[in-house]
């Protein structure tokens, strides 16, 4: 048997504050899920990764939208993450943003993994699929999608968009 994937439980409680704001509450989605009070949790404590994906997949069809983990992205702080997040949100510039997000983010997800890549149309920032996962997905790739976001206006500037995106998922509105 192979090793567990594990993350930080700062990560559910981003989720629970999403779905409190549209007035869901995240103990009940997580008793659907059939899931412990993870969001209670220290934000430092280790969690199997694959209760976060199940979360995720439920708080989206509880908050009634396909577009949830972007939600949560958006409204979620680097600081909300713990350790990994307060030394991404300490950067100066861009470069040592995106640096440091993935150097560091195997600490807060064993199961993440996140590079530079440079091809002929530019700089690509890539995030590795997790495989070993399939439920929730969707809901993961939008929400790492916003944190990888969110490290490059750290050094940019608070309204950066990126010219494209590339997702694994089923295209969305």
């Amino acid at each position: 048997m192979g090793a567990i994937p594990l993350t930080r439980a700062g990560q559910l409680v981003d989720v629970a504050a999403s779905l409190e704001d549209i007035g869901v509450s995240p103990e009940r989605v997580l008793r659907l899920a059939g899931l412990p009070m993870w969001h209670f949790c220290d934000p430092e404590d280790l969690i199997p990764s694959r209760h976060t994906y199940i979360f995720m997949q439920h708080a989206a069809r509880a908050a009634g939208t396909e577009a949830f983990g972007l939600r949560v992205g958006e409204g979620s702080s680097f600081e909300s993450l713990g350790s990994f997040g307060k030394a991404v949100s300490r950067s100066l510039t861009i470069h040592h943003a995106v640096d440091t997000f993935c150097h560091l983010v195997s600490r807060f997800s064993s199961v993440s993994s996140f590079w530079l890549a440079e091809d002929d149309d530019g700089l690509w920032l890539c995030r590795r699929q997790v495989e070993s996962i399939e439920t929730g997905c969707r809901q993961m790739e939008q929400y790492a999608l916003m944190q990888m976001i969110k490290a490059v206006r750290l050094g940019a500037c608070p309204s950066w968009i990126p010219a494209r995106i590339a997702l694994r998922s089923d295209p969305q509105p």
